[in-house]
Parts: C-alpha cells; structure tokens; sequence
C-alpha cells in the first residue's frame, strides 16, 4: 500500500514535469524534484533519488536538503565515508546544525574514523547536553576507540535514566568488562534476561573466566550448545573449546576435559594455538599434557593437508 502511494505520487509530478515543460517552457519549481527524489529514496531506488536531489540542488530553496539528502543517499548505498563528507560539506555552511552533525559524527563512526566522530559528538554534546541519542553514539564512538573511562562517564548517566535499553545495558557491561570492573557481570545477567543471545553469553562467559568465575562461565558456554544457535559466535566447535578450557580452569575431571577439546576438534575448532596454549598451564598431569598437544597436532595435520596443492596427474611424467 505504502509503495502503491510513492507510485501514484511519482506519477503525479512526472505529469507536472511534462506539463511544465510544455507549457510555454515553463520552469519546474524545485520542490517538484525535491518530491519526486523523496519519493524515489522512499521506494530504495536510490541512483533515481541521486538523480533528482541533485536536480534540485540548482535551485537555493532546495539545495541544503537535497545535499543533506544525498549524504543519505550515499549512507544507504552503502558508502558511508561519501556521505560523512558531504554532511561535514554542509557543516561549513551550518556549523551548529545538529542534525547534519549527527549524521557526520555516526557516518563517520561507520568507517571507524574515531578521532572525527568523537570531535562531532563533542560538538553535540555542547549543543544538545541533554539529548540522548547523542549521549549514547558519543559513549560508543568512546568505547570503540578503545576510551573505555571516558565512556563510562557518558553511559552511566543513560544507563540510569533507561534502565530496561538492552544496546546501552550491553554496551555499559562491554566498557565495565574493559575497565575491569566486577559490576559487569550483573549488567550482562540484565541483558540477558531482558534477551537472552549467544554473543552475550560468550561476552559474559570471557568476563566470567577472566574473573576466575568458572563455574558461572560454563553455565554459560552450555547454555549456547542446549537452547541457543552457536552461528554467529564461531560455531559449536569454538564454544566446546571454551567449555574445555574453563573446565581446565575450575579443576573439572581431566577426562571430561578432553572429550570436550576432542568434540571441539571434531566440530570444526581449528585454531591449533589456543589449543597448545592449554597444555601450558600449570597443574596439569604430563599424560593430559600429552593428550592435548596429540589435539593440536591432529588440527596441525588437518589443515595442512587441506592446503597442500593437488599433484598434477601427470607430474611423474616430468623429465
């Protein structure tokens, strides 16, 4: 239905065009190619958007949206950095519009730019203190590069004033996590009995066993296996292998342990590093030592043959 009304509205003022145009050559006003680029970006056909916002741009009622909106454009093609540089474009003209800056400061933070993100958000935060949007992308772009102090200072205030927003729950619980702070680990049982996620869980099982708290980071681990999709935090294998190395942690059964790593294996982890790294640790019988570096060398073997070339059919044949 909403596309039906884009259509009979495109139809309408491509009518207007040929009726201009044949009307005693007749200029079409720029709020008609204004319209009609809105239209088309509504419908996703952004190359005909693109065409007609830049139509409008000749004409100075229209010319600041149409440039906003093809920063837009751009954004939702895919090119964030073409659209953070149009929008600092606009910036020149009108510094202290919050809107533009918005856009720049997040399309920016798309192409991981931090440095020209977070001087935006700074930018925002003098002019719209109290808004909270810019608050939160300020604490991420904070975050993402790595000010994990700074970012707390600019979550915790959101945090408390939206105690049930899951994204600034779980954000607050990364940078908590970072700076090394035990409150992490009730944020993350927040978030997830607000949602409960896979990427979570592994996210909280890393703080959990860092934290020495193993017992609680492999409730965790098997908790992705029995009632969540192990997809999009590097497959079953990689959570078996976690399974495996915090039962290593907490004292578990040896034997236990290498069913675990040997399951690992077997449903794909093949990261023959980590998998020595636990034959270092301290405490472990010289015969589980063993069996854990027989592990790596068995993922060792296995990808070596996967990459080895393929003899030529006829390379006996070769003088």
């Amino acid at each position: 239905m909403r596309s039906l009304r884009f259509l009979c509205l495109l139809l309408f003022f491509a009518s207007l065009v040929s009726c201009s145009t044949l009307s005693s050559g007749a200029v079409v006003q720029a709020e008609d190619y204004f319209s009609i680029a809105t239209a088309y970006f509504e419908l996703g056909k952004y190359a005909e958007a693109e065409r007609w916002f830049s139509m409008a741009t000749r004409y100075e009622k229209t010319r600041f949206a149409s440039e906003y909106n093809l920063g837009r454009v751009a954004f939702a093609r895919g090119d964030a950095e073409e659209a953070a540089k149009r929008f600092e474009s606009l910036l020149k003209h009108d510094p202290q519009n919050t809107t533009v800056l918005k856009a720049a400061a997040y399309s920016w933070m798309k192409v991981e730019n931090w440095d020209r993100a977070l001087s935006l958000y700074a930018r925002l935060g003098d002019l719209l203190p109290e808004t909270e949007d810019a608050r939160y992308n300020f604490a991420l772009a904070l975050s993402s590069a790595s000010r994990y102090a700074e970012a707390f200072e600019k979550l915790k205030p959101f945090v408390e004033r939206n105690p049930d927003d899951r994204d600034a729950l779980r954000l607050l619980a990364g940078i908590e996590k970072n700076l090394g702070m035990p409150e992490a680990a009730d944020l993350y049982a927040k978030v997830l009995q607000l949602k409960d996620d896979a990427s979570v869980r592994m996210e909280f099982g890393e703080f959990l066993e860092s934290s020495a708290l193993y017992a609680r980071a492999l409730e965790n681990y098997k908790a992705i296996l029995s009632s969540l999709s192990a997809d999009g935090v590097g497959g079953k294998g990689t959570v078996r292998f976690r399974i495996a190395r915090v039962m290593l942690l907490g004292g578990e059964d040896p034997e236990k342990c290498l069913v675990e790593l040997t399951g690992a294996v077997s449903d794909g982890f093949a990261d023959a590093k980590a998998i020595r790294a636990l034959a270092e640790m301290s405490g472990i019988s010289d015969d589980l030592r063993e069996q854990i570096l027989a592990a790596a060398l068995d993922v060792e073997r296995k990808k070596a043959k996967s990459v080895a070339p393929a003899l030529a059919p006829d390379a006996a044949k070769q003088p």
